[in-house]
């Protein structure tokens, strides 16, 4: 039997949680084709622990695959990279994740996006998810996410 795992925010509430998924014989000898394991709940956060979720999208790769951020909250430095790797058979989310500890807003968001361009963003609050468009700054998350495109 394998077992895969994927990071995700499940349920909008900031933090992220881990589903594993197992398949292989074990799991065929069950009747299905891959069965999900656990779903992985963080600690709770305490009443200073805020957070701030980034969906980005890029001017010619509408999932900003390989697109940096840096935010700076006080003097707590974080970095993070959009990728679409994951583990055997799953994919974590695209979205970035970060924790503020006792920051109620990010400073200072450094967006360094695959086409070369950068920009910065100030004084996002904390708590809330953003949807960012390169050289768009927040925008609507409709704005930024893949049409859906049929293939007959």
């Amino acid at each position: 039997t394998e077992v895969g795992g994927s990071g995700a925010g499940l349920d909008g509430e900031g933090f992220g949680e881990w589903v594993l998924a197992a398949v292989g014989e074990k799991v065929a000898q069950r009747g299905a084709e891959f069965v999900v394991e656990a779903v992985v709940e963080p600690a709770e956060g305490g009443e200073n622990d805020y957070w701030i979720s980034l969906e980005l999208g890029g001017a010619g790769d509408k999932l900003a695959l390989n697109a940096r951020v840096k935010i700076t909250a006080g003097a707590l430095v974080q970095t993070d990279e959009v990728r679409s790797s994951g583990s055997y058979l799953s994919q974590s989310d695209l979205r970035l994740h970060f924790g503020l500890a006792a920051h109620r807003r990010a400073d200072k968001l450094e967006i360094f996006w695959p086409s070369g361009a950068r920009e910065t963003l100030t004084g996002l609050d904390a708590d809330h998810a953003y949807c960012i468009g390169e050289g768009a700054g927040v925008v609507p998350c409709g704005a930024i996410r893949p049409t859906r495109v049929l293939v007959r």
